[in-house]
């Protein structure tokens, strides 16, 4: 499990996360909403040490994290993954090479051997037919898939999405959210989705955290999530379905 456990963080003057706490357990599609600037990236950052708390302790799988430096965070970063809003595929390697290069780094796998197995996760993303082109020449949302292979290959236990719609199309947003809840079922993945997408959530989301001001606000089943009868969800809903 993630567990956040009275979390501070603030970036000069502005509070961002002020004695948070929420744990995340195996298993399913959790999903964090708020408000803009309610801090959910930077809450999902420090589960893989690219932030440090000011105060409190960040653990996965309890190993805590908060208290490595960056040279101890392999066995963390081994079981917790990441993809970003933007797929940050590299400019110059095919879509095989930018799945086959990290496998070869962790795994110690040849040249041969890496691009073999990068072609078995493009296939499990539906993009083992574009392997040889680069990202500039697939669609935003194919950048996305391979994204999102590139961190299966390295086998974790989470994968965090950092807002893994954003900017997609309704139709591809919608293939996005199966792929993301297909690869949780089937591969024990468990997923920890940062989004303001309210379509997202309905569809896959097994459960849902609510920041606010700084605070857990909500947190529970997406059923109890959209019927909680709080002003400030109601107009945080609102806003996200008529953007």
């Amino acid at each position: 499990m993630i567990v956040f456990s009275h979390v501070c963080k603030a970036f000069g003057a502005k509070k961002v996360l002020d004695d948070f706490s929420l744990t995340i357990p195996e298993g399913g599609v959790h999903f964090i909403v708020g408000f803009s600037g309610a801090g959910k990236s930077v809450l999902i950052r420090h589960a893989i040490g690219l932030l440090k708390p000011d105060k409190g302790k960040c653990f996965v799988d309890e190993m805590e994290v908060s208290a490595l430096n960056e040279d101890k965070l392999s066995p963390v970063r081994e079981r917790c993954q990441m993809v970003f809003q933007h797929a940050n595929l590299f400019d110059s390697l095919s879509l095989a090479e930018n799945v086959a290069m990290p496998m070869r780094k962790r795994f110690k796998m040849s040249r041969k051997e890496a691009a073999q197995k990068a072609i078995k996760y493009l296939e499990m993303v539906d993009c083992e037919k574009v392997a040889d082109e680069l990202p500039a020449q697939v669609g935003s949302g194919v950048q996305k898939r391979v994204a999102i292979a590139r961190a299966m290959a390295l086998k974790p236990r989470y994968i965090l999405y950092d807002e893994p719609t954003t900017g997609l199309s309704p139709k591809i947003a919608r293939h996005i959210d199966a792929l993301i809840s297909r690869l949780a079922k089937e591969h024990n993945v468990t997923a920890v989705v940062v989004s303001h997408d309210m379509t997202s959530v309905k569809n896959i989301a097994t459960a849902v955290s609510f920041l606010y001001e700084t605070k857990l606000y909500f947190n529970g089943s997406v059923e109890s999530f959209f019927a909680a009868d709080l002003p400030v969800i109601k107009s945080f809903v609102n806003r996200c379905v008529s953007a």
